[in-house]
């Protein structure tokens, strides 16, 4: 799986959280993989998720043992539709409210720790 830097923005030019290195998901396995079977996310990392077209892509917490916090995202302008922050051992699917093509999973509390919120944006550095 290959990897990208990324940052989190608010407005212009206003950078809210260190960068982070994102393994890329892109094909049906990865996909469908994502964080499962892995004991933790390491600081600084997370997992983006690129899909072929927009959807209500679900995500679910199967066999995954730490909590993330999930967003929904456009692509084209990275900017953040939806949040959640999802608990281990919780097998129920989360659906965004949009068609989206891209989400990215951090370490739980992520967000709340950097103030992330609907509306701030990630971009690929």
């Amino acid at each position: 799986m290959d990897s990208k830097l990324v940052i989190f923005g608010r407005g212009r030019n206003a950078i809210i959280a260190p960068r982070q290195i994102m393994e890329v998901a892109v094909k049906p396995a990865d996909l469908e993989r994502g964080l499962m079977h892995r004991d933790s996310l390491p600081h600084g990392t997370g997992m983006i998720f690129l899909f072929d077209k927009k959807a209500r892509w679900p995500f679910w917490m199967k066999d995954v043992q730490f909590p993330i916090d999930l967003a929904w995202l456009n692509a084209g302008d990275g900017t953040i539709l939806e949040t959640r922050t999802m608990q281990p051992g919780v097998e129920i699917m989360h659906l965004p409210a949009y068609d989206v093509d891209a989400a990215i999973e951090m370490p739980g509390g992520f967000f709340a720790r950097y103030g992330i919120k609907i509306g701030d944006y990630v971009l690929s550095v």
